[in-house]
Formats: C-alpha cells, structure tokens, sequence
C-alpha cells in the first residue's frame, strides 16, 4: 500500500457504563488539561490528526475523531465541542467493548471515502499524548499492513518478580483487518485478531508505557498522579 494513500481515521471508544467508578468517569476532570477525561483524551487525538492527514490525504478526508458512547452518550455529546468530535450511540453498549467497535468501524466502513486505516483508543487513557499517538502512526506508515498496537511492561501475577509486555490500544488496523473487527462479539474487544496476525508476523509493537495509565475507579487519578510526578 503506497504511503501516498494512507488515511488515517480514528475511533474512540467510549461505550462502558463506568460502574466501577460509581458514576460517568469519562467526565471527571483532568488534573493537567482541567477538561473533562473525555475532552482531554479527544483533543490530544484532534491536534495529532492534524498534523498527520495533511498533503497525503484528500482534502475531503475528515480529522475529526469518531467517539462511540453508550450509557453516558448525551452527557459526554454535551461536553465535546462540534468541531473536535462526531458521537454515535451504540445502541447495544451492554454487550462490551466489542459491539462499540463494531458501531465505529461500520460507520467508517460507510463513507464516500473509507480510510485505509483506522487508529482505535479508549475515552480514559489520561497519559496518552501527541507524541504517543505520533510513534504508532510511524510505525504504521512504515508497516501498512500490519496491526501497531501499544505494549507496556506489567507484573506477571502467575510468576512473582517477573514482567511481562501487554498488548494494547491504542493500536492502528489496516482496512485489511475491518472485516475481522466486524466480527467481534462480546467484551474481549480485539486480543483474538491481534493474537491470530502475531502468529502470522504481522504486528509491530510500539513501547507506549503511557497506555497502562486508564481510569476505572475515582482511586486511579490518585495512582495517575503519583506516576504523573515520577516521569
């Protein structure tokens, strides 16, 4: 796939019902930006596609992320402004993460212009910056064909003292890879597909310790803190 025809859509997905969090997590307030989570998170991804869809693309290619929500869909339209997003409403949210993918790539899927690839995080990474997003659109520019996810270094819980590298979004999908996603049920999101193009040599890893950091209860903004004053 030449790099002349490389278009960069992206998705956000931002489906869950925050039931850890005791209430819409996605609008708890960034302690850097002071912006709503999912705000934050947003913006990060509009600056990037900015800078990325440019000469390349055809001017008509939108830079505009498209942010899949559930439960929470009128509270978190509210808090994003026009320009920097476009909501859809997964009408089967309850099932996971999967069915919010599916809404995403489908609507992609279904534009004049369908991109060649499609870069898909979550509404709560807090730490994911410009930079992050710009090491994987790299990395896919080089390897078009393959699925660039984010890795991280975790415990391993079965083997005490041990790490092990998780594989993560955000992650790049070659259009290659949509009909696969279309796929998807349940809450398991994309580990099956990552795991069947591993076996075949065709995904590229990035280091992006900055994905581990996502928030799940309100105690996590204290744990983002702490690692936020330690890099």
């Amino acid at each position: 796939m030449p790099s002349s025809e490389y278009y960069l859509a992206s998705l956000v997905l931002a489906g869950g019902q925050s039931k850890r969090f005791g209430g819409n997590k996605l609008l708890s307030v960034h302690p850097r930006s002071k912006q709503a989570l999912i705000a934050h998170c947003t913006d990060v991804l509009v600056n990037t596609l900015s800078q990325v869809n440019t000469k390349d693309a055809k001017k008509d290619f939108p830079n505009v992320p498209l942010v899949v929500c559930g439960k929470w869909v009128d509270s978190v339209q509210s808090s994003l402004q026009p320009s920097s997003a476009t909501v859809v409403y997964n009408e089967n949210w309850e099932e996971g993460i999967a069915s919010s993918l599916r809404t995403g790539v489908n609507v992609w899927c279904g534009q004049p212009n369908i991109p060649t690839h499609l870069l898909v995080t979550l509404g709560d990474l807090a730490s994911i910056n410009q930079d992050d997003f710009l090491q994987l659109i790299t990395a896919s520019r080089a390897n078009p064909e393959h699925i660039i996810c984010s890795t991280w270094s975790a415990s391993n819980t079965h083997d005490v003292g041990k790490r092990m590298n998780k594989r993560t979004v955000p992650a790049i999908f070659p259009r290659s890879a949509f009909t696969e996603l279309l796929t998807l049920t349940g809450d398991t999101g994309a580990k099956p597909i990552i795991a069947a193009w591993k076996n075949h040599g065709k995904v590229t890893d990035v280091s992006i310790p900055n994905a581990q950091y996502d928030i799940d209860t309100p105690q996590d903004w204290d744990q983002w803190r702490s690692a936020a004053e330690g890099r």
